[in-house]
This record gives C-alpha cells, structure tokens and sequence, in this order.
C-alpha cells in the first residue's frame, strides 16, 4: 500500500496507528497466551506486520508515537517473556507434580503388588510350616495313641506271643535258672524274713488277707499293668531291690512285697495258663475196650497206632482226627459227647515240670533235717514219673532204681528235675540225706525236649508209663508235674484209684489264680502245694480245693544232673516229703480203694493247720511239717 504525502492523510494515520497499537500488541499477546491453531496465528502475525509497516513507513522512530509504539512494544515483549517463564514454571510444576502422583502410584501399586505377593509368599510358607508342624505333631499324637490302644487291644496277642516264646524258655525251659534268681532271694526269703522279725505274726496274717482281697479286686488291671512293665524291663534286679527297699515301719511294707511277688506270678501264670491248653498232636486218643478198633475203623476213623495197656485192660488208641475238627468250644464239646462210660475220648496234652531254681542267701536245707519221717515197717516200691534219672549221681548210687523211658522222642539228659526229686525221696550219701531209704525206685522216664514248647511230655507218655509202674506192683506213684485236664488221663487215673493206687502229684506253680492244673486237681490225687522253712505257702504255688496238703519245698537241698547238688524251690520238690509219708505209712496188705481213703485219713491227720480252720485252698487239711518248726513260730 502506498499512501499520499497528504497531511490530512498523515494525521488520520497517527490517529489510526495510536488506536490500533494497543489492540496489535494486546491481539500479539493473545496470541501467545492463547496457543492459537496455525490458521490463527498466521492472521494475528500478517497484522502485526501490516500495522507494523505503516509504523516504519509513515512514523519516524524518534517521533513521539513511534517511540510510544516501541515502547509499548517493549513492554508486551517483556510481558511475553514473564508469561512465558511463567508458563514454563507452571508446566514444569504441573509435570513434576503429576511425575510425583504418577510415580507416588505406581511406587504404591507397586509396594501393593510386591506386598501382596510377599504376604502371599509368607502366608504359603507359614501355612506349609504350620501345616507340616500340625500334621507332625497330630501324627505323633496319632501314634501315640494308636500306640496305646494298640497295646491295650493286642497286648494279648503280642506279649502273649513274646511271653510264650521268651517268658515260657525263661521260666519253663530255663525256670530252674532266670527268674527265681532274681525274685526267690529278694522277694520271697527278703520278704519273709523281714516280715517275721520285724512286723510279726499278727500283722503277716493280716497282710496276707488285705493282699488277698486287694488282688482279688484289681488281679485284671495289675495283670495288665504288669505285663507291660515287664516287656519293658523283664523285672530287673533293680526293681527287686526297688521292691526290697521300703521301710518295714510302713504299715504296707508286707503288703508292697507280697503284691509284687503275686503281680508276678499273673504275668507267668498268664504264658502257663495259655501253655497248659497245647496239644502235642492233633491227634486223638481214645481210651477204650479191647478189640473196639474194628468199630472206630468201620465208623471211618483212621488209626495210626494202638496199644493194649494191661493195667487197665483197655486199649489205647491214637486215630487222626476229622479234618474240620479245632480245639475251640464246639471241638472240646464233640470230644465230650464221645466219651462215655466204655469210652474215653480227648487231644494229647502237653504237661510240664512243677519246679522253680532257686539261689537263695538262706542256707539251702537237706531234706532229712527238715522232716523226719519214720521208715515203712517193710520195703516199699515207689513210682516217679518225671525226667531220666541219673543213676551215677553220689547220692543216687546207693539206691535200688529200676528205670524206663515212655517219652515220645529222646529223653532229655540236662535235666535235674527227675535226680532232685529222688534224692529228696531216698538220696543217700555221706554227706547228703533224703527222707527214708528202704524203698525201691521205679522211675518212668516220660520228658522229652520239644523245639516248640521246650521240654514236656504228653496225654499218651502219662498213660503209657502209668501202666507200666502200677503193672509192677507200684502202689505210690510220685507226680511232680502239672497241666491240662484230659478225660483220658482222668479216666486212667480214676481206674487206678479204684485199684487201690496212691497217686501224690504237684499243685503247679502258675500262681495262686491259676485254673486248677491235674492230675492233682483229679478228684482222688492227693495235690500238694509248698511251704518255706518258715512254714508260709510258696507264693507261686496253685491255690483252690485240689489243694490237698502242704510240705516244704523251698529252699531244699537236692541233687543235680551231674555230681553236686543244687537249691531246688517247686512244689515238685514239696511232693516227695508227702509220697514218703505215705509210703512209711504204707503196710503190706492189699491195697483197696476203701484201703486208700483210710490210709488218706491217716495221713492228713498228721498234719498242722496252718490257714483257716479245716480244709482250706491255701494249706488244704495242712501242713505235713516238723512240729518243733512249728512250735518255734508260734
């Protein structure tokens, strides 16, 4: 645009130039502030040029308004800086503060996150430690318990089975040896000696009937209890000495030493008890007149031996037994309906020895000066049905023995059981003393060594050495052994009682709550348990009414199986000091059995009461014993 040198024209353009200054400079401004889009700002830029051209074209510099123009123009470029910073400040601001927020979240989303997950991880972890401390402890607890209920529930089945495998070769097969060691001296002599001198007579009694009473009462728990204890500890000498060691100020002393003793005989009775019910064979002997083989063979029964037994005119018959056929209830019931008044039908048992070791600090006694009993007016047969008898043995030699085997297998030689019991009977020598000497010896060797139950004999070795003693005119057999009721062997022995023959046999030592063991428990067996010097029952002795009479038979002196002598505790051993008693009292006329009741009369009339006035289950009639004994202790 070109303008004329016009000097109206000239003011028209000062007048437009001051009023359209400012509103270029404030439309520049805007401009800036605003942020207008590039359409915008390029007209906002063509004006400010425009207005800016008619400035430099029309209006010198140092004029008065083209210095007010530049001056206002300062001014709006400084403002525009000052925005500028500021908008800078602001923008910076802005973003740190969102950076902040935005970092400030994302550091908490973060720390959210790892917080999460690390609680997750903890709570994993803690939950797998507590879960495997938990499972830990609830199986030990578990165990625990099982553990407990599982010995209560098969305590039965496992001790029984430990007991008869180890408590039966401890007790039965090495019972001369293991426990009467340690319970015979501390307990049983300890215990005695302590109660007499210093407690005395009255309070023994009543001890006596207050641990009666108490094991009558708790026998199933303490059993239990003790059967436990002695899995675990065998019944060490420690606890013996234990047991020993109250003070006898205690009114219970007695009371603690008998209990003991009698807990004992429970966890032993319980392996005898279960031993006392096996059979050698399953096998059945029957018992029956001549010829009634062809009527058991025609009923299907299969014989596998027979054997005429002359004493008894009977045959005895060993067939197999049906297949079906087990020794529970309904077994033993059929065995009971085949018997009959012709007939005697049953398993063959086993039976043990009745004996018990014993190495005691009390001196051992020789028989002779424990009981003197007047010899037979003549010379006497005597039958002992026991272990093979060593015939070389000092006290032995001098003895007119008259021997034969009737066990099922070898007979066993280790064995001393068979030389004590005849030494006590008729051992002589000079330094050793039995109870009579002239008597003749027939001694039926009947125990054999079993892998399984250790040495016994059976049902069929009893009948067949019976037959043999009373076929050579034995009217006193001797029985040191004990076990299971058999109908053949009662039958047997009930013949032979009417036959007039006396047969003395051991009560047993499975304790005093033992089952009633035979043949002393048959009806006309004169049973005989065991007394101490001290004139107080063997504790281990069998109680009930087969008890028939008491002797000593503990602490006794006797022969060994090889050339001394040994202290022997049973009432094996309390047997012997009877059978010589009924032997001096024997005469030589016919036996009868009207004979044998009167002769069983004499003999208990001899005796001193020692339990509950007449016939009791501890002492039977009483105690076949040396009077000054007894008056020292009374």
């Amino acid at each position: 645009m070109v303008l004329k040198n016009k000097s109206y024209q000239r003011l028209a353009l000062t007048i437009s130039t001051l009023l359209l200054s400012p509103a270029a400079l404030s439309l520049e401004h805007r401009n800036v502030l605003s942020e207008l889009d590039d359409a915008n700002t390029t007209v906002s830029e063509a004006a400010v040029d425009l207005v800016t051209r008619y400035f430099a074209e029309f209006i010198n510099k140092s004029s008065p308004y083209g210095s007010l123009y530049l001056s206002q123009r300062t001014k709006f470029n400084s403002a525009e800086d000052d925005i500028e910073d500021d908008v800078e400040d602001d923008v910076e601001d802005d973003v740190e503060d969102d950076v902040e927020d935005d970092v400030e979240d994302d550091v908490e989303d973060d720390v959210e996150d790892d917080v999460e997950d690390d609680v997750e991880d903890d709570v994993e972890d803690d939950v797998e430690d507590d879960v495997e401390d938990d499972v830990e402890d609830d199986v030990e607890d578990d165990v625990e318990d099982d553990v407990e209920d599982d010995v209560e529930d098969d305590v039965e089945d496992d001790v029984e089975d430990d007991v008869e495998d180890d408590v039966e070769d401890d007790v039965e097969d090495d019972v001369e040896g293991g426990v009467e060691d340690d319970v015979e001296d501390d307990v049983e002599d300890d215990a005695e000696d302590k109660i007499d001198d210093r407690v005395g007579g009255d309070i023994e009694d009543d001890a006596e009937e207050e641990i009666e009473d108490k094991v009558e009462d708790d026998s199933k728990d303490d059993a239990e209890n003790d059967i436990e204890d002695k899995t675990e500890s065998d019944l060490d000498a420690d606890s013996v000495e234990k047991i020993s060691s109250f003070s006898a100020d205690d009114g219970y002393y007695e009371i603690t030493e008998q209990r003991a003793s009698l807990q004992l005989e429970n966890v032993i009775q319980g392996s005898a008890d279960d031993n006392n019910e096996k059979v050698f064979s399953d096998n059945w002997l029957i018992l029956s007149e001549p010829n009634e083989s062809n009527f058991l063979q025609a009923n299907g029964y299969s014989i596998i031996s027979s054997r005429f037994l002359p004493s008894l005119n009977k045959d005895l018959v060993r067939v197999e037994a049906p297949r079906s056929f087990k020794l529970d209830s309904a077994g033993i019931a059929l065995l009971k309906n085949l018997n009959s008044s012709e007939r005697a039908v049953d398993v063959n048992h086993i039976y043990l020895l009745s004996a018990m070791s014993a190495q005691s600090e009390n001196k051992a006694q020789i028989p002779r000066n424990l009981l003197s009993i007047a010899p037979p007016t003549t010379r006497q047969k005597v039958g002992i049905v026991d272990t093979q008898i060593h015939t070389n043995h000092p006290s032995l030699r001098r003895v007119n023995i008259t021997s034969k085997d009737f066990s099922e297998k070898a007979p066993i030689s280790s064995s001393s059981h068979g030389n004590s019991v005849v030494s006590i009977l008729a051992g002589q020598s000079d330094d050793f003393m039995g109870l009579l000497s002239n008597v003749d010896v027939y001694a039926a060797s009947v125990f054999f060594h079993d892998d399984d139950s250790g040495d016994i004999t059976t049902t069929e070795s009893l009948l067949n050495s019976l037959d043999w003693l009373v076929s050579q005119d034995v009217k006193v057999i001797n029985m040191s052994l004990a076990g299971p009721a058999n109908m053949v062997l009662s039958a047997a022995i009930e013949e032979y009682c009417q036959q007039g023959i006396i047969i003395v046999a051991a009560v047993g030592n499975n304790g005093p709550h033992s089952e009633p063991l035979f043949p002393a428990a048959d009806e006309c067996v004169i049973g005989v348990t065991a007394i101490s010097e001290n004139n107080r029952v063997y504790r281990r002795a069998v109680r009930g009414p087969q008890v028939d009479i008491a002797s000593y038979g503990v602490n006794i002196l006797a022969a060994d199986n090889l050339s001394g002598y040994a202290t022997v505790t049973g009432t094996s051993f309390a047997t012997p000091f009877v059978t010589a008693q009924v032997l001096s009292l024997l005469t030589d006329a016919p036996v009868s059995q009207s004979s044998q009741k009167i002769l069983t009369e004499e003999l208990m009339s001899l005796t001193i009461d020692l339990g509950d006035p007449g016939k009791d289950n501890v002492y039977g009639f009483g105690a076949l014993m040396h009077k000054d004994h007894y008056s020292s202790q009374h």
